[in-house]
């Protein structure tokens, strides 16, 4: 019996000795992140809406990207400008003409969906980022607008933007 006491005991103990090791291993090791983004980890955005999709064949490079550091519950901050092909503007324009696209014109959101994509790309006051800025006469696409709020605030978003000017993807995640 006294066995299996000091058995567990020394189980419980090595158990323990692990949780904080990796504790303080994600606490010092987990940085903010610029300029690390790769294809293969954000390829799925390309691939978002099915047939309305931009296409992974559209990318062209990164042109910014920041991945802030995250808490234990994944609470951080992502913003990526991706530069792409010309042609992923024709693949979306006609998306947002289908009723069931997933793809919006941004003078078409309404005040909600406004206020998520603000968060999204304003949450992290970085002087690098270089967020969109939302002006009337600069059409935007927008797709992936989720968004989670309280009745006094929005705490979480996720937005995909499309720069038709420019042909940039902005992809902004917000949790707080």
């Amino acid at each position: 019996v006294l066995f299996w006491i000091v058995f567990a005991f020394g189980v419980l103990a090595l158990a323990f000795f692990a949780l904080a090791v990796a504790s303080i291993t994600y606490t010092y090791c987990d940085k903010d992140a610029e300029n690390r983004a790769s294809f293969s980890s954000y390829k799925h955005i390309f691939d978002f809406g099915g047939e309305n999709s931009l296409g992974r064949e559209n990318f062209v490079k990164f042109l910014y990207s920041f991945e802030s550091a995250r808490c234990w519950n994944g609470d951080g901050f992502t913003f990526l400008k991706i530069q792409c092909k010309p042609e992923a503007l024709a693949r979306i324009s006609n998306a947002s003409e289908n009723p069931s696209s997933t793809w919006y014109r941004g003078d078409e959101l309404n005040d909600m969906q406004k206020k998520a994509a603000e968060f999204a790309f304003t949450i992290y006051s970085n002087p690098n980022i270089s967020a969109p800025q939302f002006d009337k006469n600069h059409l935007f696409y927008f797709a992936h607008i989720r968004f989670y709020h309280s009745t006094l605030y929005i705490f979480d978003s996720t937005v995909l933007m499309y720069d038709t000017q420019n042909h940039i993807l902005y992809f902004g995640n917000s949790d707080t």
